[in-house]
């Protein structure tokens, strides 16, 4: 459909990497992701958080196939089956029109049990025994639980400890009240890269059994670092419309453990549970590189402002430097120089 002439085969990465041949000789890779854990609603959502593109929306009206672009590459999203799947492409490798004989296909094609295995697959770098008492899991592993309640982003710190400290403690239902229900676990990424339910295999015992091994590898006074939102997103993570983000990173910048925090209203008061956990398995051997997936959230949400607003000169360059009111003026050598205006990198 699109032009290939040989199939190459597939192999798996990040994702289901299936590889062509065109007529030239070039070689073009075809991604796709199972989404495990969200419905095709949620999995959007996830993917839209990061902005991918403005011109996002179903694919030629067809309510079971949704699409977006970024920096040349394409994602589509097909229903249909227990778990929705992601496929991703270049968009030199194939057109609009042909793309949309490729995601009816998909989604005209019956469901299969390997289309709810998670990529990559992380239950397989679980080490099977104990995770050796030391670092964040000996520290935690000293402490005593401690009673909510946990308000964002105030006691944002406190909520994570007191997840180690019932995972130190092997304390599963500790564990389970300090999560959502719908709780994740994957890759310490934003874009919860091979992410899959926590008690998906029942009691969420080999999450947790990840979760000492990561921790363990960890400095006992290793910083959290939890990136403080804008004052004016503060009642909005409180009441669970934005997650907060904590991280610890190892000195070298390669090992991360992650918790993405989100904020409720129980009975009218502020509390709040970790939705989702992020870590390797093992601790990678260098960075790793991250290919084909959309741009990541932001580090910490940004609220909506329009230019005029006089808060945008904490975000600098977001709006443009205003000509002055007399068009025959200019500014001398010793006038002062106008705030710098553009946003700061995440």
């Amino acid at each position: 459909m699109c032009g290939f002439t040989e199939y190459l085969g597939e192999h798996e990465d990040l994702a289901c990497v299936h590889s062509f041949r065109d007529r030239a000789g070039g070689i073009h890779d075809m991604q796709i992701t199972p989404i495990v854990g969200l419905d095709f609603t949620e999995a959007i959502a996830l993917h839209r958080s990061g902005g991918s593109s403005p011109n996002d929306g179903p694919v030629f009206d067809d309510a079971e196939l949704w699409w977006s672009q970024f920096a040349g590459r394409r994602w589509a999203f097909v229903n249909g089956w227990t778990s929705p799947r992601r496929l991703s492409w270049m968009n030199r490798s194939c057109g609009d029109e042909a793309m949309r004989e490729v995601l009816a296909t998909m989604a005209a094609a019956p469901g299969e049990p390997a289309g709810d295995l998670a990529l990559p697959r992380l239950d397989d770098f679980v080490a099977a025994g104990p995770a050796p008492q030391r670092g964040l899991l000996a520290h935690h592993g000293t402490r005593e639980l401690q009673p909510g309640p946990f308000p964002l982003p105030r006691r944002a710190a406190a909520l994570v400890a007191e997840l180690l400290t019932a995972a130190a403690r092997e304390q599963g239902e500790a564990l389970a009240a300090r999560l959502t229900p719908d709780a994740r676990w994957g890759l310490p990424d934003r874009r919860q890269i091979g992410a899959r339910p926590v008690f998906l295999a029942g009691d969420g015992a080999l999450a947790f059994r990840a979760l000492r091994h990561a921790a363990a590898r960890f400095d006992a006074a290793a910083p959290l670092r939890c990136p403080r939102p804008d004052r004016r997103l503060e009642p909005a993570i409180e009441r669970g419309e934005l997650p907060l983000w904590c991280f610890y990173i190892s000195p070298d910048g390669v090992d991360v453990l992650s918790f993405a925090l989100r904020g409720q209203l129980v009975d009218g008061h502020s509390d709040a549970r970790i939705e989702y956990i992020g870590l390797f398995p093992q601790r990678p051997p260098g960075p790793i590189v991250v290919t084909a997936e959309p741009p990541p959230p932001p580090l910490s949400p940004q609220p909506d402002l329009v230019c005029g607003d006089p808060h945008t000169v904490d975000y600098p360059n977001l709006c443009p430097i205003q000509a002055p009111d007399d068009p025959d003026s200019t500014p001398s050598a010793t006038d002062d120089p106008p705030s710098p205006s553009g946003p700061t990198p995440n």
